[in-house]
């Protein structure tokens, strides 16, 4: 957001601001455990949730997603079905990006 806005500047006069920081990875990493757990998903290797850290960037919106498509497929997170399975949403994703202006 623009801080320096006149709008927001007096907006900023009658309300609470709320700053939301990242989770950090050992806090998503407890919560990738916890829903593992819950849902019956093994976890074999520790270094494949440290990937699917990174390739969500830190999104919990985007980790519950990937890690819900993830379990149709495997019921194990390790590197590599993780790989596998992080080089072909990059494929979906880059191959959405290609076919966008097809649609326009």
């Amino acid at each position: 957001n623009n801080n320096h806005s006149k709008l927001i500047n007096d907006l900023k006069k009658n309300c609470k601001e709320f700053k939301f920081y990242s989770p950090s990875s050992y806090e998503i990493h407890y919560l990738i455990k916890k829903l593992c757990k819950k849902e019956n998903i093994c976890i074999a290797d520790n270094s494949a949730v440290t990937k699917l850290i990174d390739f969500c960037q830190h999104d919990i919106r985007r980790l519950l997603n990937i890690l819900q498509e993830y379990s149709y497929n495997y019921k194990s997170i390790n590197i590599e079905d993780i790989e596998k399975f992080i080089e072909s949403s990059i494929k979906k994703i880059l191959k959405s990006v290609y076919m966008m202006p097809h649609y326009i």
